[in-house]
């Protein structure tokens, strides 16, 4: 019974050394943006961007512009899949005086730059959001509450006018908050389907008409 084995295991044996080469993974992308305020859609100056998963990290120039280089790393582990290609996300950061931001960078892992440019909407430490059906005793982390921050926003024309200009960034974004929200957070809390129900409606909401 085991004969059969043994000419998979050779072969594995082969593989398995030069698929744990030291080889360089993309950690987050080199990437271009600017932050503005959620609430007018003015460009905000001397914000601190960062890639979250490294060390790069910029600061918002008079037009509310950034550039992030790329932040990679030597990789021995087994890619999955086997090509080592798929698409994958950087959640940058963006922190100024009493406001912050959160906003996905997509990236495809063997490149190194951003597929788009990223748009970081600011808005209050203090600002308040829907917080459903989550348990009071779920700690949740600086990019949940924000993301239901936005979906809690009230007046959204402005982030929808930049969803219409960037389509591939209102993608992304509204792929996120459903990572975020419908697809992490109730890994970690006890979530009831009815709230990922509500929450998904919302995202919809939001995102309703781009691209018609």
């Amino acid at each position: 019974m085991t004969r059969p084995l043994l000419p998979a295991l050779a072969i594995l044996a082969l593989i398995l050394p030069v698929a744990c080469q030291g080889r360089e993974k993309t950690l987050s992308p080199a990437v271009d943006g600017v932050a503005v305020d959620v609430s007018t859609g003015a460009p905000v100056e001397d914000v601190t961007v960062s890639a979250g998963r490294g060390a790069e990290t910029d600061v918002t120039d008079e037009e509310g512009r950034f550039s992030l280089g790329a932040v990679v790393a030597s990789d021995t582990s087994i890619p999955l899949p086997a090509s080592g290609v798929y698409r994958d996300t950087a959640v940058l950061e963006a922190q100024a005086d009493g406001a912050r931001a959160y906003g996905p960078a997509d990236f495809i892992s063997i490149g190194k730059r951003a597929l788009s440019p990223v748009t970081l909407f600011l808005m209050g430490w203090d600002a308040p959001y829907v917080r459903g059906d989550v348990p009071e005793s779920c700690e949740l982390n600086d990019d949940e509450i924000y993301a239901l921050q936005v979906l809690g926003l009230e007046d959204r024309d402005v982030m929808r006018g930049v969803f219409a200009r960037e389509l591939e960034y209102a993608f992304a974004y509204e792929t996120w908050l459903d990572q975020t929200l419908v697809r992490r957070l109730p890994k970690r809390c006890d979530v009831q389907t009815p709230q990922l129900r509500v929450w998904l409606d919302e995202i919809d909401r939001l995102f309703d008409g781009l691209g018609d």
